[in-house]
C-alpha cells in the first residue's frame, strides 16, 4: 500500500471529556466548527492500563489539534472489533494482527495502519502443578480460551510450530477466560495476555503461575491500529491524523517516564471511572501497563520508531500467518498494510532510559525484561 501523507492542516479543537461506564461506555471528543471530522473508534476489550496511552491522546487533545473529535469505546475480542470496522460500524479499531490477517484473507475489507504491540502478548499461565516443562507437556491438559480471539487463534498458529497440535488439548471455551479458570480448578491453564500477570500478583493469596510467553516464541507482530480501506482511499487525511495523534499518546507516556504513566493510569480512571472502583485498581492498571509498554520496546523499535512496520519483520509476521493461521489464500503486504508511520518518525530518544524506568513492576523484577534483553 502507498504511504499517504496529511494533505491539509485541520482546525484545532478545545477538547470536552465525557465519562463513560459499564459494557457500553465511550470516551469521546464534543466537536465544534464544520471542518471537524467525527471518528468511531473500538477497542480490542475493555480499557486497561494498556490502552490508557489512546485516552492520553484524547484528553492531551492530540486527536483533537489534527482536527478530529474521537469517539472511543470497549471492544469484545479483536474479532468482533475487526468485524464491526470491516462492516462499517466503526472507523478505526484496536486488534491482533492475526485475527485481522484471516479476516482479510476470509474477505473482510481491512487495512492495518501502524503497530503498536510489536511483539504478540499471548502468553499461556500454567498452573504450577501440573509440571510442565515444555510445550509438549501440555498435551492431553485442560486449557481455557475465548473461542475464536485473538488468543485461541494464536494458539492455533503456534501449536504446530512446536509440535503439538490444537486439538490435543481439552479446551473450554469460556466468556471472558481468566485466572479464574485456572484457580478454581476448571483448567489447567488459560489463555490471556501476558500484560495481565498483576492479576495473579494481586489475588489473595497471590498465584505464581508457570508462564509460556506463545508471543514472544512466534516473533511477528502483535496488536495494531486497523481501518477499512475506503477510509483510508478516501480520507487519507483523516486516518493519518488519528494515527499520528495515537502515535503522540504513546510517546507522551513512554518518554514523560514513571510520572506520565501514573498520569496515564489517572486520565484512564478519569474516563472509566467504574474500573477505578474496582479493587486493587491502581496496582493493576499500572502494571498492566508497564508490562504492555515493556512488549514495544523491542530492537525494531529502537531503531526504526513506534508504528513503524519493519519490512523483515513484516515478512517474517505474514508468512508465519499464512502458513500456520490464515484459513483462506494467503494474505500480502499489499492486501492489507499500510505503513503511514516512516522509519524513525516517532523515534523515542530516552529508548534505554525509558526500558531501565521499567524494570521493576509492583516492586518486583520485571518478568518480561529477560525475554526483551536476554
Amino acid at each position: 500500500m502507498r504511504y499517504v501523507r496529511l494533505l491539509a492542516s485541520l482546525c484545532a479543537l478545545a477538547l470536552v471529556a465525557a465519562g463513560c461506564g459499564g459494557d457500553d461506555s465511550s470516551a469521546e471528543s464534543a466537536p465544534t466548527g464544520s471542518d471537524v471530522e467525527q471518528v468511531f473508534f473500538i477497542l480490542d476489550w475493555v480499557p486497561k492500563g494498556q490502552t490508557a496511552p489512546f485516552f492520553v491522546a484524547l484528553d492531551k487533545g492530540f486527536w483533537a489539534d489534527r482536527g478530529l473529535a474521537v469517539q472511543m469505546t470497549r471492544g469484545y475480542g479483536s474479532g468482533d472489533t475487526s468485524d464491526r470496522i470491516g462492516i462499517g460500524e466503526g472507523d478505526f479499531g484496536f486488534a491482533d494482527a492475526g485475527v485481522v490477517m484471516n479476516k482479510v484473507s476470509q474477505g473482510l475489507p481491512l487495512v492495518e495502519i501502524a503497530a503498536i504491540a510489536s511483539t504478540v502478548p499471548v502468553a499461556a499461565y500454567i498452573d504450577p502443578a501440573a509440571g510442565v516443562m515444555n510445550p509438549q507437556d501440555m498435551v492431553g491438559l485442560k486449557g481455557a480460551v475465548d473461542a475464536g480471539d485473538g488468543n485461541d487463534n494464536t494458539f492455533k498458529a503456534w501449536a504446530p510450530s512446536v509440535g503439538i497440535a490444537y486439538d490435543d488439548i481439552d479446551w473450554q471455551y469460556t466468556d471472558g477466560a481468566n485466572i479464574t479458570s485456572v484457580a478454581s480448578g476448571q483448567a489447567d491453564f488459560v489463555m490471556d495476555w501476558i500484560t495481565n500477570i498483576p492479576e495473579w500478583w494481586l489475588a489473595d493469596p497471590p498465584i505464581e503461575p508457570d508462564i509460556q510467553w506463545i508471543g514472544y516464541d512466534i516473533g511477528v507482530y502483535g496488536s495494531g491500529l486497523i481501518t477499512r480501506p475506503e477510509v483510508l482511499e478516501s480520507k487519507p487525511d483523516v486516518v493519518q491524523a488519528f494515527v499520528e495523534g495515537a502515535m503522540a499518546g504513546f510517546e507522551y507516556v513512554i518518554e514523560g517516564g514513571p510520572e506520565a504513566r501514573e498520569e496515564a493510569i489517572d486520565i484512564l480512571f478519569k474516563y472509566n471511572p467504574e474500573i477505578a472502583e474496582q479493587p486493587n485498581a491502581r496496582e493493576f492498571h499500572s502494571g498492566n501497563l508497564d508490562l504492555f509498554l515493556t512488549l514495544m520496546l523491542t530492537d525494531e523499535v529502537r531503531d526504526g520508531g513506534l508504528g513503524y512496520y519493519e519490512p523483515e519483520k513484516l515478512d517474517l509476521t505474514l508468512d508465519f500467518m499464512n502458513e500456520f493461521l490464515i484459513e483462506g489464500p494467503d494474505v500480502t503486504a499489499d492486501d492489507a498494510f499500510a505503513n503511514l508511520v516512516d522509519e524513525g518518525q516517532v523515534k523515542i530518544d530516552n529508548f534505554d532510559e525509558a526500558l531501565e524506568s521499567l524494570e521493576m513492576v509492583l516492586g518486583r523484577p520485571n518478568p518480561l525484561m529477560p525475554y526483551i534483553q536476554p
